[in-house]
């Protein structure tokens, strides 16, 4: 029986101005563990295919390769085996439609107080975030630009994934949801272009 993957998740000072955003990332961290440390997550991560092919995109790992790096724990930086996803979160402001993100040299990861401190801003979003970013930390990457491969890459894959799992525990899973891939953020102009796209591809 393999370790258990913990989240480790630690907040910079300045969260003490958003008492409520940390409790929500708390209980989106102990859903992120519950939900990798399943069968469903290995099955996805396994059997996902990107044009066809077992594989994700923007990636040249095997799934196999893919699924031990992420539960693993073994970031870039932090190239220990721990099974950890260190997580160490600081908050901003800013209108830009960015929902957070991070830098190759560093170990923060930046979410932004806008989408994140809103009301209708689910646990299940800070988790598929919170996801996506971390995947990032493990070397995964995708195009800065939008692409239509970003769903098929391990960050927007997992992070989708993720997403639909804790909606499912949290009893808010909906149709929309499932069908945009996780891309909610996104003008319904776009979500329809990359529905089309996926059904294309």
């Amino acid at each position: 029986m393999r370790e258990i993957t913990r989240i480790n998740l630690q907040f910079h000072k300045n969260f003490k101005k958003y008492p409520a955003v940390k409790n929500k990332m708390i209980k989106a961290a102990d859903r992120i563990e519950e939900v990798i440390n399943g069968d469903e997550f290995k099955s996805f991560v396994l059997n996902h295919k990107f044009q066809d092919h077992l594989g994700f995109a923007d990636t040249a790992e095997d799934n196999l390769a893919v699924y031990m790096k992420l539960i693993s724990g073994v970031e870039m930086l932090q190239p220990e085996l721990d099974y950890e996803w260190d997580i160490t979160v600081i908050p901003y402001y800013s209108r830009k439609r960015v929902i957070g993100y991070t830098y190759p040299s560093r170990k923060e990861i930046w979410v932004n107080i806008r989408y994140y401190g809103q009301s209708d801003w689910t646990v299940a979003d800070c988790s598929a975030n919170m996801s996506h970013e971390w995947t990032h930390k493990a070397g995964f990457k995708h195009s800065f630009r939008r692409s239509w491969k970003w769903p098929f890459t391990v960050p927007y894959a997992v992070g989708s994934w993720i997403k639909k799992q804790v909606n499912k525990l949290e009893g808010r899973l909906h149709l929309e949801e499932v069908e945009s891939g996780g891309l909610n953020h996104m003008s319904w102009v776009r979500r329809a272009f990359y529905k089309v796209i996926n059904f294309i591809f």
